[in-house]
């Protein structure tokens, strides 16, 4: 078996490779669980938020999502990773455990079966 790991923009990557041609997806997307109302989503970055050292970081998209929206785009990119992978192939998604009852929901509207 031959691992790869990937570091980019899921879904124009998804959307590039071949239909299952995959073994298992195991990936880390964004939580955005940042706050528990819009200013505190909108008003710190990755950084402010995880990192209490001086050092920068470099910033990425989608940790400020509204749950709406990020269970939109996780069914999103899970559809895309659920063409590519074999049948019976695993998902794993880290998470935040505030946003694990709307990633069962993804999982599944994504085609996958929730274990």
């Amino acid at each position: 078996m031959k691992w790869q790991l990937h570091n980019t923009d899921a879904i124009p990557w998804l959307m590039d490779q071949a239909s299952e041609d995959f073994e298992a997806v195991v990936t880390d997307p964004p939580y955005s669980s940042g706050g528990l109302h819009t200013g505190a989503r909108t008003t710190d970055s990755a950084n402010g938020k995880y990192l209490n050292n001086p050092l920068k970081y470099p910033e990425f998209s989608g940790e400020n999502r509204d749950q709406f929206s990020y269970m939109q785009w996780s069914t999103l990119w899970m559809t895309h990773a659920y063409r590519l992978l074999r049948v019976g192939a695993p998902i794993l998604v880290f998470s935040d455990w505030r946003q694990l009852p709307v990633l069962s929901a993804c999982i599944q509207a994504a085609g996958f079966t929730w274990r």
